[in-house]
């Protein structure tokens, strides 16, 4: 960083405050979700920031941010991608048993739109502290989900089920692919 955290988030202090109230884009968004979709700018601008922090490794307000949308705004949209975020930077900072108590919430609840995602978060957290069969359960559960299952599961799972095999397995997939996809090298 040339100039150093402190002029970075005034920066992005200065940009969010000019950002005032956002337009929800929900509607574009969540199709699935047109029946019971309610509009909240208000939550939507919370949601906005929150995640800004959050990216911007400020995770202090990011957390308090993700808090406030699902505390003031429990019924929004919004809410839920708060406390799946919330539970993804929980697992990013290694506060594995927080990250578990919110995101298996969310993965064991499957009308959560991020239910899949968030279990294959949970199966990463089970895997990082050692517990390979819950890892492989949240793992397979993560490649269930109809509506988002996630490859990057199934290779976890796969290195697991088959940890001799699998690098083995990796190295011929890859030379197969790099002969597929550029036959003149």
């Amino acid at each position: 960083q040339v100039y150093g955290s402190f002029y970075s988030d005034w920066f992005q202090d200065r940009y969010l405050k000019m950002q005032g109230r956002l337009q929800d884009p929900g509607e574009d968004w969540f199709n699935s979700y047109l029946k019971t979709y309610r509009r909240n700018d208000k939550a939507y601008t919370t949601f906005f920031k929150a995640r800004n922090f959050h990216l911007h490794q400020r995770y202090e307000e990011a957390i308090e941010s993700y808090d406030k949308v699902a505390i003031d705004f429990p019924d929004s949209i919004w809410a839920d991608e708060s406390e799946f975020f919330k539970g993804q930077l929980l697992f990013e900072l290694k506060n594995y048993r927080d990250a578990i108590n919110l995101l298996s919430k969310i993965a064991n609840n499957v009308e959560k739109k991020r239910s899949g995602q968030a279990a294959y978060v949970v199966g990463l957290v089970f895997e990082n502290l050692g517990d390979v069969s819950k890892a492989k359960k949240y793992y397979r559960q993560s490649i269930s989900d109809s509506s988002f299952p996630l490859f990057s599961a199934v290779l976890h799972l796969y290195r697991l089920e088959y940890p001799q095999d699998f690098m083995q397995k990796l190295k011929s997939t890859t030379v197969l692919f790099m002969r597929l996809s550029c036959p003149k090298l």
